[in-house]
């Protein structure tokens, strides 16, 4: 035997309610249902317990109506309710099948192995994607009873990557300040002729009208593909005059943590540095504050060691601080680390010699190497078996390093001595 509770409110005419009837499905007409005790008033708050142990498996209509002082009957109120079946009256399942993106009908999809027995079943299958194309796609998989019905879909989306050897050509560029006007439509920066990758310096206008202070600059590229990058970023300034010069940040990964350097060409009535780190590029929040020099007309070095990270890739900047309050920020940094069982890790770091080797785990070669100096700028792109490079011919500094076999990519930086 099944229950069902249920609450109802229903307002009454000035003479007042006195009782009220239910009934399941079909109206047996007013003053002909089950009778309901009621306290008589304007407004009833009522609870029904109503037996449903006569109804079969399915969907069912219960109605409710109420009746005054001079005999006269209200509007039915409704709710509706589902009653299951005992397990041993459910049929067991038969066939089970799945569609991707687009429903051919019940009985159409693509037939999944036999189930077992019984109303329940557990299953794994290989889902061919060959001929999908790159992208987002929604997969559904339904089950049929020994009865002949079908049950409603099951579906998760998926995303299918294009992997590929090929290196594509950047045929496009734009930038945007502060707020992306949507992929396509921001300010055009010229590309001359398909490259790969896009470097060299470009001028782009702020937009006028830009308050007094900190900006963010974004940059995506448009490959022959007609795909679209995710965007770079960058901070500037507007109208502030900077209390330090020379102020670049370098970071890169240690095994005590993610260590920060930095100098100063000049300084004025500076006050201190705070290091600041960010997960998503764009949120920044204070980590530590190292006190600056104040006053100097000579370079000074600063470093500071996030030993508290938490990603395998975080981002840094430096918000320096005046002795009168006024505030400027540094380039912003990104700084990867990779485990070496199942990433990138490189050796010796930093580098003195004329060699660097890489590991990748168990991938397999050959790999596509592109080495980046600190400015973004490409210092080299070769293909190689090997799992070392020549890096005799680079000047001191932080490189970056991306590595790729066609199936999986790694990124990680060193620092040359």
């Amino acid at each position: 035997v099944l229950w069902i509770l249920l609450c109802w409110c229903a307002a009454g005419v000035s003479q007042g309610m006195v009782d009220a009837e239910y009934f399941f499905d079909q109206d047996p007409g007013a003053g002909k249902g089950t009778p309901v005790s009621i306290t008589p008033g304007n407004t009833v708050n009522l609870q029904l317990t109503a037996a449903v142990n006569a109804l079969s498996p399915g969907f069912h209509t219960l109605a409710i109506r109420f009746r005054n002082s001079e005999g006269r009957w209200s509007l039915l109120q409704y709710r509706s309710l589902y009653i299951m079946g005992a397990p041993a009256d459910m049929p067991g399942l038969q066939a089970a099948e799945y569609f991707i993106d687009q429903d051919p009908g019940p009985g159409k999809g693509v037939a999944l192995a036999s189930l077992p027995s019984g109303s329940s079943s557990a299953m794994m299958a290989t889902i061919p994607t060959e001929s999908l194309a790159p992208g987002f796609h929604v997969l559904a998989i339904r089950v049929k009873d020994a009865s002949g019905n079908w049950s409603h879909f099951a579906s998760r989306t998926f995303y299918l990557s294009a992997l590929s050897n090929t290196i594509h050509q950047i045929v496009a560029a734009e930038y945007f300040v502060d707020t992306d006007p949507g992929v396509g439509k921001a300010t055009v920066i010229q590309v001359p002729s398909p490259v790969n990758p896009l470097s060299g310096n470009f001028a782009c206008a702020t937009p006028q009208g830009l308050s007094a202070g900190q900006h963010f600059l974004y940059i995506r590229v448009k490959d022959d593909q007609e795909r679209w990058s995710n965007w770079s970023l960058d901070t500037f300034m507007v109208d502030n005059t900077l209390p330090v010069t020379g102020m670049q940040l370098a970071g890169y990964g240690k095994p005590d943590g993610n260590l920060m350097e930095w100098h100063t060409l000049t300084e004025n009535n500076s006050s201190h540095f705070e290091v600041e780190r960010s997960d998503n590029g764009t949120q920044f929040y204070p980590i530590g504050k190292i006190s600056a020099s104040g006053n100097s007309q000579q370079r000074i070095r600063y470093a500071y060691t996030d030993k508290q990270w938490k990603l395998p890739t975080h981002f840094y900047r430096l918000k320096q601080v005046d002795r009168d309050g006024a505030v400027a920020y540094s380039n912003i940094i990104t700084v990867i680390r990779q485990d070496g069982r199942h990433g990138l890790r490189l050796y010796p770091n930093p580098a003195r010699g004329s060699l660097l080797q890489f590991e990748t785990g168990m991938a397999e070669g050959p790999f596509i190497v592109s080495m980046f100096d600190a400015g973004g700028r490409l210092v080299s792109n070769v293909k190689t078996l090997q799992r070392q490079l020549n890096i005799a011919g680079l000047q001191p500094g932080q490189y970056f390093i991306t590595i790729s076999n066609g199936h999986q990519q790694w990124q990680a930086s060193f620092l040359r001595q």
